[in-house]
């Protein structure tokens, strides 16, 4: 399957075409039984007085389940890639993404807030080292159809490492899309 016909199959999948047009009144993005499958991206660029550079891009994937109207368990990844000056530092994580979303069939935007515990690994110059990434955030859902929204969120993350920790702010945005039972 080459890339064109890969991302036709998944657009499909994404907008569920419905060959009569028709939408079940009952089924909007944060219902009961609902299923987002998405994630959210941010990159940044820092560079302090002495002209260093620091590159940082952030890929969390992830997938919740809304087992009641507007409350959704799931799964969290954290994929995190950070250059500075010539050394590189991966950051990878798993863990269970809890979120609440607030709306009905009658909203276009969903506010929601949630949390992230994830188990952390750490490798700086082929270095391993684990710990805890643990997120609050708040956000948005524009939604742009019934199966498709734009995130747009603030979060507050709490990266421990043996007995260090930092805390980072950041805003992201991404792509997620719904599936209904």
């Amino acid at each position: 399957m080459n890339s064109v016909t890969l991302r036709i199959v998944i657009l499909l999948v994404l907008f569920r075409i419905n060959v009569d047009g028709q939408v079940v009144d009952s089924k909007y993005p944060t219902c009961d039984k609902s299923l987002l499958i998405g994630g959210t991206v941010s990159t940044s660029l820092s560079i302090n007085k002495s002209n260093n550079s620091a590159t940082t891009i952030v890929l969390v994937p992830n997938i919740v389940h809304f087992f009641s109207s507007g409350i959704g368990l799931g799964l969290n990844l954290n994929y995190t890639l950070l250059s500075v000056q010539g050394s590189s530092v991966v950051q990878r994580a798993i863990g269970p993404r809890f979120m609440l979303a607030f709306g009905d069939e009658k909203n276009r935007v969903y506010p929601y807030f949630g949390a992230d515990v994830n188990y952390l690994n750490l490798q700086v110059n082929k270095n391993n080292k684990s710990g805890s990434l643990i997120s609050l955030y708040i956000g948005i859902l524009e939604t742009l159809n019934i199966n498709v929204a734009i995130p747009i969120q603030l979060s507050i993350t709490y990266m421990g490492i043996e007995n260090s920790g930092v805390t980072t702010f950041s805003m992201s945005a991404g792509f997620v899309g719904f599936f209904y039972r």
